[in-house]
């Protein structure tokens, strides 16, 4: 059978390609995501995912955002890569955990 470490990895594998794409993208520079959720989805055969939904309160920003650096009143950044790299690290420790032994 899988192993949970497989479906951790592979959502980590997962997590990774989604913070390279969002860091390439001009539309995600120039765009809020408050509210937005990161759905994760793993079943029985370690097949894993990671999609951005739930984009309903999103808004363009008047200037290009970094959203790597925490939000202070009026600078209209909303952590999410500092969320995404709080997930990889979470992961990475799952990965690495002696526990599934």
């Amino acid at each position: 059978g899988s192993h949970p470490r497989q479906a951790a990895a592979a959502l980590l594998a997962r997590v990774r390609e989604l913070r390279g794409a969002l860091t390439r993208s001009a539309v995600f520079s120039r765009h809020e995501l408050i509210g937005t959720t990161l759905l994760l989805v793993a079943d029985e055969t370690c097949r894993a995912g990671a999609w951005m939904i739930d984009f309903g309160v999103t808004r363009e920003a008047p200037a290009p955002l970094q959203h790597d650096v925490p939000w202070v009143p009026g600078n209209r950044e909303d952590g999410y890569l500092l969320g995404l790299a709080s997930l990889t690290e979470m992961l990475q420790e799952l990965v690495a955990s002696d526990e599934w032994d």
